[in-house]
């Protein structure tokens, strides 16, 4: 088997059958649904789907909802194609799938990056979800050395590519199965461990936005989550000699902040500090970080922070705040 097409699902039947309907059927790819635990209804909406090409999908059924990255994760298992493609079941592929899977058959890349377009589910209005992905890809034309760099660290969704199943499989690499940013871990850590990595300009992929899905629900909890992503991975860069995802880290403490969630934000650095981080270290980060992203962030801080060092540090980041300011004004 070529291809592995792996497609996580849970309770939106219609719109899987529309994301399988966009991939060509050909003896060299296989389909594997994962099935995360949809109503007893919808999931013989899913059997029912699957059925239609029974020589080509394989239906895996979990009895617990894990999220997307414990279905991903179950897909990857069962996957038999030397390389591997994922689908969110509420997207779909292009029309240039076909030609696009005949070219890259026999890829020497471990992993190929694409562009995606974007579209409302519902209205297929276009939508700007994925413009931050196609920048990372034209920087690769633009230049190889700081494009590559992107693409392997920046490019933190599983869509849009194909990538060597020998990777994932030789440096064990898997999703996090948490109910938000599971797939960041996955991104970066193929990216660091992939030999040769190409870009394409076209695009592969699109994605879909709906008004209800998971990527736009921001409770604290899910906050608390990313937080807990983010400092594994700004810990794994840090390794390597490399500063990565400390403004996304910092960032995600201050959200908490600026809801005067007090007791949330305390609890974000404890959770860092229980995977080994530096208190002050942590807290430099912080500071500064903020003070880079906005004079407002760095006195909402100095104002509002039931950390008396944040306070004091964030008030001597003032100045370097307001250079940063200036300098995004002009």
């Amino acid at each position: 088997m070529k291809y592995s097409i792996i497609i996580p699902h849970h309770d939106i039947p219609r719109l899987l059958k529309r994301c399988i309907a966009s991939i060509p059927r050909r003896d060299d790819t296989e389909i594997i649904v994962v099935d995360d635990a949809s109503s007893k209804g919808n999931l013989q909406a899913v059997r029912k789907i699957c059925n239609e090409r029974p020589e080509q999908i394989k239906l895996i059924e979990r009895d617990k909802n894990g999220g997307g990255g414990a279905a991903r994760n179950d897909g990857l298992k069962a996957a038999k194609g030397e390389l591997v493609i994922f689908c969110d079941s509420d997207d779909f592929f292009n029309y240039c799938v076909g030609d696009i899977l005949d070219e890259y058959r026999n890829t020497d890349c471990d992993i190929v990056y694409f562009k995606s377009n974007c579209v409302d589910s519902e209205t297929y209005a276009n939508g700007d979800r994925t413009g931050y992905l196609n920048a990372m890809v034209d920087s690769w034309f633009r230049d190889k050395a700081e494009g590559e760099d992107k693409l392997r660290y920046f490019f933190g969704v599983p869509v849009c590519k194909i990538i060597k199943k020998r990777i994932i499989d030789q440096h064990h690499i898997a999703f996090d199965e948490t109910p938000i940013h599971n797939d960041t871990t996955f991104a970066y850590t193929l990216g660091y461990y992939a030999g040769k990595i190409t870009a394409d300009r076209r695009c592969l992929y699109c994605a879909t936005t709906r008004a209800n899905s998971v990527s736009k629900q921001k409770s604290a909890e899910m906050i608390l989550t990313t937080i807990s992503i983010l400092g594994r991975e700004v810990k794994f860069f840090r390794a390597i000699g490399r500063h990565i995802a400390e403004d996304g880290l910092s960032q995600n403490l201050y959200i908490l902040l600026r809801r005067k969630d007090f007791t949330n934000f305390k609890n974000g650095f404890s959770l860092l500090l229980e995977q080994g981080f530096n208190l002050h270290d942590l807290y430099d980060t912080y500071c500064k970080e903020v003070a880079k992203a906005s004079i407002t962030s760095t006195i909402w801080t100095v104002l509002y922070s039931p950390i008396l060092y944040l306070k004091i540090k964030s008030f001597t980041y003032i100045p370097l705040s307001l250079v940063y300011t200036y300098k995004k004004n002009h």
